[in-house]
């Protein structure tokens, strides 16, 4: 269950170092495109994560 919270908070301190620069490059198409795909790999382990918490 811990585990679970660790990896949730250092999920949530990647997407922000990834959306950051997405951000503040708007017009920089390569900055917004890293920020998306960080953003669905994110998303998807934080789903991965919660499928396999024991219930």
């Amino acid at each position: 269950m811990q585990r679970a919270g660790i990896v949730l908070v250092a999920l949530a301190v990647l997407l922000l170092i990834g959306l950051l620069p997405g951000i503040a490059l708007v017009p920089n198409l390569p900055g917004a495109s890293l920020a998306v795909v960080l953003l669905a790999v994110g998303t998807l382990l934080i789903g991965v994560a919660r499928e396999r918490r024991p219930v």
